[in-house]
């Protein structure tokens, strides 16, 4: 029986709560200046699938669907810079998928511009605000 409870933790765990994700990955990966509240309470689960998925990152939906569950505010105004169309940035859900410019091969959606467990910037941007974040991917 697999998940029979042989020692100190429910289902035959190795830990409790978020501890399970750092018996593999490395804790250094969910700590920093600045976490996303739901790794901070130990809510792994709510946004992976820890046995399997059809998806990036074992997540239970397509990744960006995933993050706009929680933060659906997004879709309420342009997001990023505007720009010239007026539309603002791309969030990943349109049924056409751009490609990530700078992680080759991968679909574009919140974790191109956002660090998903912990970060040191505001609102868990991966680069710094103004015009030199907006160079990483477009050429001026």
């Amino acid at each position: 029986m697999p998940h029979r409870s042989t020692g100190k933790f429910p289902k035959g765990l190795k830990a409790e709560g978020a501890a399970v994700c750092t018996t593999c990955h490395e804790a250094k990966l969910f700590e920093g200046k600045l976490v996303h509240a739901p790794v901070t309470a130990g809510l792994c689960t709510s946004c992976h699938n820890p046995h399997s998925s059809d998806f990036a990152g074992l997540a239970p939906k397509q990744p960006a669907q995933q993050c706009l569950d929680c933060h659906a505010d997004v879709k309420k105004r342009p997001h990023m810079i505007v720009g010239f169309s007026g539309g603002g940035h791309p969030l990943g859900d349109a049924k056409k998928e751009a490609a990530d410019p700078l992680r080759g091969g991968k679909p574009f959606y919140c974790v191109a511009c956002h660090e998903p467990h912990r970060g040191d910037r505001a609102r868990l941007m991966k680069f710094d605000k103004g015009m030199a974040s907006c160079q990483k991917c477009h050429k001026l």
